[in-house]
């Protein structure tokens, strides 16, 4: 049998070399069964030639026979392994199998299973007579067979080989696909042998000692002037199966060279084509002897000719793809799944999509025309708010700004006369002349105690418009000394810090003083809380500060709006950063804020706290 005619590969394969499957009759009820035909195929996995075959086979007996027939199939399956099978232990599942039953028919698919039942044709069922089907007349035994005829089949590679000289001269090279398993290797011998007479012209590669994504690497990069030509792969070089049948749609899209194949099957599926082997045909004619031998007729009497490639075929859309005219084919050749010109096709599809798109233009047009008034009106307002956070930005500053000039106007001229004052006071109240000094000292310290009061309130006053110390000391000192300046009878501030830079931008140490001076004074202010918490914690790209009290809370919703928090919010925004507010009526507050330290955007780091 020719290695078109063999079944694909699956995805498994026993260890041992014996596969049976063994299909339910197909008729009704056991007592209708006029005729038996067993199936004895020569693998027991799929390909499509043999399903083509066998499918046909069966439609055809089915219509052709005047009697119910009742299928059997068992497969041998020496292909898909390295060595033969155990045909002794496939033989006695057989004759047991049917023990006490009459087959009618038996019909081999393949080469394996008729050099099967030719070799033990003295106890297969001698009585009943086979049809040796789908056999290359170089694969069977030349001796005949009791009680049995073929219809076999003629492969003529070297035919295919001259069809690609014909139709593509440039070719100088064919990469030959070919599998490992020892069948595969009989017919890779017969090919070499049947290629010789091309020596002097094209250099042949063979593919069988390459694994299966080797085979499709070398596909994709064959040379200039390459062709395929496609046997069978059925075991790759390691030993692996190969499912056929995908595999010639993978070598399809992978390949940089036409493939050419040598049964009908393959045609649509990637072959460019030739001189094919009918495979619809070869089914039709077993089916008329298999009717033949039911029907009685002695199977010596029956002489079918071997069947021979039929036409040259090829796929129009392959030679569309590989710039192919039809100039070049021979002579009556056949040119399938043509398709006509584009117009003639779409033309309908064409009209109807023209007015359609005229339509759409026009709409797309009018909303272009609406997008870019759009974008116009979203301009405006991104350069309004953009206006409106310059604005906050200028006015946080100049705030800041005149804080700091007040603070020095009180620390540099005010504070210094009152503790001049003071110290006046306090050397008048240590004098020792007078009388009238020593009656009014009792006055005269209780002054000096309100000008101390006075110079420490100017003091802190100072230090709230403008923390100076925030400068000098960094952030971490300058909330500690807000913790003490805050702190009061019932109420417990924990100021903490982690990883804080010691070399923050002034921005950003006074933006973070500023939130957690409004959130405290907040806190104590409105919400009854006896214990407030500060957490600063530094990062690589940011610095973040959580602020929480255990007070009654407040509805964020409601208070979205009060000047307090769009001041924090403005404050964060300047610098990029991020705000986050929870709190509920009775679950206290916690404030959240992350400031960057560089361009990135806050909400890409902020997770990393979470």
């Amino acid at each position: 049998m020719m290695p078109s005619l063999l079944p694909k590969g699956t995805r498994g394969i026993l260890h041992t070399a014996l596969l049976i499957l063994l299909f339910a009759p197909v008729c009704l009820g056991q007592e209708d069964f006029r005729r038996r035909v067993l199936l004895l195929d020569s693998f027991d996995q799929e390909f499509p030639p043999l399903d083509a075959f066998t499918g046909t086979l069966r439609t055809e007996l089915r219509k052709l026979s005047p009697h119910r027939l009742a299928f059997y199939e068992l497969s041998l399956q020496p292909a898909r392994a390295s060595a033969n099978p155990d045909e002794e232990a496939f033989l006695r599942y057989v004759l047991s199998t049917f023990k006490g039953q009459e087959l009618d028919l038996i019909v081999t698919i393949g080469g394996p299973a008729a050099r099967f039942a030719q070799k033990y044709r003295d106890r297969l069922f001698p009585s009943t007579p086979i049809l040796l089907a789908a056999v290359d007349e170089r694969y069977r035994d030349k001796a005949p067979t009791p009680n049995a005829t073929a219809v076999a089949v003629v492969g003529d590679p070297p035919l295919t080989i001259k069809t690609i000289i014909q139709i593509l001269p440039e070719t100088r090279h064919i990469a030959v696909v070919v599998g490992s398993s020892p069948l595969e290797q009989f017919w890779r011998a017969e090919l070499e042998r049947d290629f010789r007479q091309f020596s002097n012209r094209l250099t042949f590669t063979w593919f069988d000692k390459l694994s299966y994504n080797e085979i499709l690497n070398r596909s994709g990069t064959l040379p200039p002037g390459s062709a395929v030509f496609y046997l069978i792969l059925s075991i790759d070089g390691n030993g692996e199966l190969v499912d056929t049948a995908s595999f010639l749609n993978e070598l399809h899209t992978r390949a940089n060279a036409p493939i050419f194949g040598i049964h009908s099957p393959q045609l649509g599926n990637g072959v460019v084509g030739g001189p094919m082997l009918a495979i619809e045909e070869l089914s039709r004619k077993t089916a008329d002897v298999a009717v033949r031998l039911l029907g009685g007729e002695a199977p010596e009497n029956i002489k079918v000719p071997p069947q021979v490639p039929g036409p040259t075929v090829f796929d129009g859309r392959e030679l569309r793809r590989w710039n192919i005219r039809k100039e070049q084919l021979p002579p009556d050749s056949i040119v399938r799944f043509e398709s006509a010109t584009a117009w003639d096709e779409y033309k309908w599809y064409v009209l109807a999509g023209g007015a359609l798109a005229i339509l759409q233009t026009l709409l797309v047009v009018g909303l272009a025309i609406n997008l870019v008034q759009r974008k116009r009106v979203e301009r405006s307002l991104r350069a309004a708010e953009k206006l409106a956070q310059d604005f906050s930005r200028r006015l946080i500053q100049a705030q800041e700004a005149e804080r700091a000039h007040l603070a020095r106007e009180i620390h540099d001229d005010m504070s210094q006369r009152m503790v001049a004052l003071q110290f006046d006071l306090q050397a008048l109240m240590n004098t020792r002349h007078g009388e009238s000094l020593r009656e009014n000292k009792s006055l005269l310290a209780e002054t000096s105690e309100r000008m101390a009061s006075v110079t420490t309130s100017l003091r802190q006053l100072s230090h709230r418009l403008h923390p100076a110390h925030l400068r000098l000391l960094g952030i971490t000192e300058a909330l500690r000394d807000l913790q003490r300046e805050m702190s009061t009878n019932g109420v417990k501030i924990a100021v903490s810090h982690d990883n804080v830079p010691d070399s923050l931008a002034p921005d950003v140490m006074l933006c973070l003083y500023r939130l957690a001076q409004e959130a405290l004074r907040n806190a104590l202010k409105h919400s009854g809380a006896d214990k407030l918490t500060v957490h600063l914690q530094g990062g690589p790209d940011l610095v973040m500060m959580t602020i929480q009290d255990n007070g009654m809370g407040f509805d964020t919703r409601a208070a979205r709006k009060g000047l307090g928090l769009i001041s924090m919010s403005e404050r964060v925004q300047i610098l990029a950063g991020r705000i986050e507010i929870q709190s509920q009526p009775g679950h206290g507050t916690t404030i959240s804020v992350w400031i960057p330290l560089s361009e990135k955007q806050v909400p890409t780091y902020a997770d990393r706290f979470r």
